[in-house]
């Protein structure tokens, strides 16, 4: 993970997590991998907050959790202000439409991509319900959107989702 001054070490990483602004019981998970990593141990909860997702050919997917590695509202939002920034600078008054599925958290992720997006001055496009990706696809064309995203994580098993 890269600041703009400098980079930070793993250690720093899940300190960020043990404080606001997040709750009680992610900032208790965050503080376990914390003292897991200072007795040299690492594992998957160590992980969870020190391998950060990385966006790929399907987008990001990873299960949900909380960390850098794990899909939740915050790497979600990191995602969407991404592309909320791109959209911005690449084009006049942008669009982006946004679908999701009924995986869990798939409406509070879109939420949260919808709330960023709208804050960064892009015009937003929600469906009102789970919707197929297909129908994303058709969607951008027809509102004649510059972005979209369907939060799922397609074939992946129940316990990952996807921006």
């Amino acid at each position: 993970m890269v600041n703009k001054n400098k980079t930070i070490s793993k250690e720093e990483m899940i300190e960020a997590w043990t404080g606001t602004p997040f709750s009680k019981e992610i900032q208790k998970e965050a503080e376990n991998a914390l003292n897991l990593y200072k007795k040299g141990k690492s594992d998957p909860e160590v992980e969870a907050f020190t391998i950060p997702l990385e966006f790929g050919t399907g987008g990001i997917r990873g299960v949900l959790g909380s960390g850098v590695g794990r899909m939740n509202e915050y790497t979600v939002g990191r995602a969407a202000l991404g592309l909320s920034r791109y959209l911005v600078k690449k084009f006049k008054n942008p669009t982006i439409v946004i679908a999701y599925d009924s995986r869990r958290k798939s409406k509070i992720f879109c939420e949260v991509t919808a709330g960023i997006a709208a804050a960064n001055g892009i015009k937003v496009k929600v469906f009102p319900i789970e919707t197929p990706t297909p129908l994303l696809s058709y969607a951008i064309r027809h509102y004649k959107a510059q972005g979209g995203v369907v939060i799922t994580a397609s074939h992946n098993p129940p316990q990952y989702n996807g921006f």
